[in-house]
């Protein structure tokens, strides 16, 4: 339960925000909600209206395999959190997998519309808002099934709880996000500590809140690294059983490669950004369009970039150096700052989003991150497909498939999780 001190703070930065005379029509709340639920389904519109399931392993047989892992068939296995939802939800993994996309998208929906309701600022920066968000879903409705959505999700849980005053809550979907993917960890711990200094910047802080957040999520990194010492399943016995429900395809075993074997494939992902003659462009390209979303949604150069930065730079640089997504560690980090602007108090919020910048700013984000020529091979390593095509065109090299580069780092990687 959260102190009176941070009770009263909450109702303090209510009135704050109340009194700016600006208030978010809830037609227009309702709206991005049936927008973005539209974007999340993106990867497959028909086949999900007509539920052909040969059509849907299609779409998601990679993300499937790497959420096969669960609770119930295989004890305790890293991130079986996700998989024992996805076991629940269907006994077809690759059914299952589609319901547990559209279930996390329709939660992180109404996160973002809730907080976009209680928007307090002049309709040219909702519309930046507005925009913003519907990119990034539809970024990851073009990948159904990764546990982005997931989560995204549980990041946006956290802004709510923070929001409501109640940031050890919202350390606890932080801490509970853990066992889906380390990303909400990653991405989450950053969030809650820019969410709290913004919040308190020009205050004395509370001491008991920093204490009780660091706390839930020790308990949560203890829980997880305890999980090597309970009873569980040997990877290969997992991909064994994760083979036999899914057809056999090339990227149900790539992605059963990177999900079950440990250390080994993080060395093979760390070997190929080392190998890859234009690795720079990916994190240059992330950057940019993580410092455009930072300038359409906090205004000029001020206090705001400094906790925007804090909530996104370090998820991002971290995963960028040992994993390839570099796409998904992007979207990760524009979402995280546009929590945190969402939940920015709104009087401040109003005296840096003003006239047509904002959604200017936000309508040049569309180009950069969702077009693109056919030049670009691979957009999961492409934040911006149209920086990559445009140093492509300019005498750029071509980053190598995900193939050759394990051809390279790790040549006996597909006997890695086979019996002898």
């Amino acid at each position: 339960m959260p102190d009176d001190d941070s009770r009263t703070t909450a109702q303090q930065s209510e009135r704050a925000i109340g009194s700016t005379g600006f208030r978010t029509p809830g037609w227009q709340a309702v709206g991005l909600f049936a927008l973005l639920l539209l974007a999340s389904a993106r990867f497959a519109p028909t086949a999900i209206r007509r539920w052909d399931l040969g059509e849907l392993e299609q779409r998601v047989r990679y993300q499937a395999a790497t959420l096969g892992p669960n609770y119930f068939e295989f004890g305790a296995v890293r991130r079986g959190l996700g998989g024992s939802i996805v076991h629940l939800l269907s006994p077809n993994l690759a059914e299952a997998t589609v319901a547990f996309h559209l279930v996390f998208a329709t939660g992180l929906a109404l996160a973002i519309a809730w907080l976009f309701r209680r928007l307090q600022v002049p309709a040219s920066a909702r519309g930046a808002f507005a925009i913003i968000a519907l990119v990034i879903m539809l970024q990851w409705g073009s990948d159904g099934g990764r546990t982005d959505m997931a989560v995204a999700c549980v990041l946006g849980c956290t802004a709510l709880a923070f929001r409501c005053g109640r940031p050890g809550l919202g350390a606890g979907f932080v801490g509970l996000g853990l066992f889906i993917h380390e990303a909400s960890v990653i991405f989450g711990v950053p969030l809650l500590a820019a969410l709290m200094m913004q919040s308190r910047a020009g205050s004395r802080s509370d001491r008991g809140q920093w204490i009780a957040v660091a706390g839930v999520i020790g308990l949560a990194l203890g829980a997880y690294a305890g999980l090597n010492h309970l009873p569980h399943a040997d990877p290969a016995d997992v991909a064994a059983v994760v083979r036999s429900k899914l057809s056999p395809h090339q990227r149900v075993e790539l992605a059963l490669y990177f999900a079950l074997s440990g250390i080994r494939g993080v060395k093979t992902s760390v070997c190929q950004n080392l190998t890859d003659p234009s690795y720079w462009v990916h994190p240059f390209g992330g950057l940019a369009v993580m410092g455009l979303t930072c300038s359409a949604l906090g205004g000029r150069v001020g206090p705001h970039w400094k906790w925007a930065l804090l909530a996104s730079l370090p998820g991002f640089v971290f995963l960028s150096v040992v994993a390839n997504d570099i796409s998904r560690w992007t979207m990760l980090g524009c979402f995280n700052i546009w929590l945190l602007a969402a939940t920015t108090p709104g009087r401040a919020a109003r005296s840096r989003l003003r006239g047509l910048a904002p959604p200017g700013l936000a309508l040049a984000f569309i180009p950069l991150v969702l077009s693109g020529p056919q030049i670009i091979e691979s957009r999961m390593f492409a934040p911006s497909p149209l920086i990559e095509a445009a140093v492509r065109a300019l005498g750029g090299a071509r980053t190598p498939s995900v193939e050759e580069a394990l051809d390279r780092c790790d040549p006996t990687w597909a006997q890695a999780l086979t019996r002898n």
